[in-house]
């Protein structure tokens, strides 16, 4: 069962959840074993899944898992264990940056015991969790650079996938592409990324090529085209939620509601729903979540004419984004 969570978590949301039922339903059953820390783990992951509200409940699962693991967990699970942390509960608990040290050793992990499946997965999240913290943008570029020659050699889809669009998506910020619009450039042509999105068939890298599309048309200032593109992020929003860059589907969609159009019907209702899900997560890990709440909370203020709030908040943005080294917030 533990072999199948990875294939069924890019293939099928209700296969990966039925497996990771039954792996919870025997660790109950028959008592924890050297394995039930990957079925807690996992289990966690599938709450903030159905419901990212309930945060908090799925990081007693992952505060558990992580226990177990370091009692018990035999060798060849630990870069397994390291991934799933540092991947899908750190940033709901830790600064972004304190991600990179479980990814660091799960990569480790991964090498010594011949896991090169999620040692590479520890590389696509080390690259996602960079750039969530604010890190230089020709930093985070080189890094991933190097990361993908790794996978390149090891035959390893899937981060590959992750890899290269992070990487094209700083080269796109940076300039380096024929135009804002685009991903790809004379090193990664259009052919290997409709066919990185095709043949992959992930709902995970679907997802962040989506997203990254829509942020970097928000970022440009053409909000239509962002609402556009944030439609094929919001189908697969339920294989991220759980990843750091899965929360910004939710901020995003409420800052493009806030820029683009008037605070009322569709549009009102993401902006409040990106408001009340960024309340929660703020309470539960204020450093990484608060200067977003906050961000959110003055565009909704603007957008209902009461300036002097939205200033205050504004300003309150700024110095929290600039206290926790979240430059892209700033």
């Amino acid at each position: 069962l533990m072999n199948t969570i990875a294939p069924a978590y890019l293939m099928s949301d209700t296969l990966f959840a039925l497996l990771i039922l039954k792996m919870v339903q025997l660790s109950l059953q028959r008592g924890s074993s050297p394995y039930a820390a990957h079925a807690y783990n996992t289990y966690g992951i599938l709450i903030i899944s159905m419901n990212s509200k309930n945060v908090a409940q799925a990081l007693e699962f992952g505060e558990t898992a992580l226990e177990l693991q370091r009692r018990e967990t035999p060798p060849e699970l630990l870069c397994k264990m390291l991934f799933y942390y540092g991947t899908f509960y750190a940033h709901w608990k830790h600064p972004y940056r304190k991600s990179h040290a479980h990814l660091k050793r799960a990569f480790r992990a991964g090498l010594q015991t011949g896991d090169l499946q999620y040692a590479g997965y520890s590389l696509g999240g080390r690259c996602c969790a960079s750039f969530m913290s604010g890190e230089n943008l020709e930093d985070v570029r080189k890094r991933t650079d190097g990361f993908v020659r790794f996978i390149l050699r090891t035959d390893n889809y899937e981060p590959f996938g992750m890899l290269s669009a992070t990487r094209q998506w700083c080269r796109n910020l940076m300039g380096l592409t024929p135009d804002r619009d685009a991903f790809y450039d004379e090193h990664f042509t259009r052919e290997e990324l409709e066919r990185n999105l095709v043949s992959s068939n992930s709902a995970s890298i679907r997802f962040l090529y989506g997203m990254t599309r829509a942020q970097t048309l928000f970022l440009y200032g053409d909000y239509e085209a962002a609402a556009r593109a944030l439609e094929g992020p919001g189908r697969d929003i339920t294989a991220a939620i759980a990843m750091p860059h899965g929360t910004d589907y939710y901020f995003y969609a409420g800052l493009i509601a806030a820029a683009g159009f008037e605070a009322r019907g569709v549009h009102g209702r993401r902006l409040r729903d990106a408001l009340q899900r960024f309340k929660i997560w703020a309470e539960v890990c204020p450093r990484n979540f608060r200067a977003r709440y906050l961000l959110l909370r003055a565009e909704h203020h603007r957008v209902r004419k009461d300036h002097m709030a939205a200033a205050k908040d504004y300003s309150s943005a700024l110095g929290e984004a600039i206290e926790q080294h979240t430059t892209q917030i700033a």
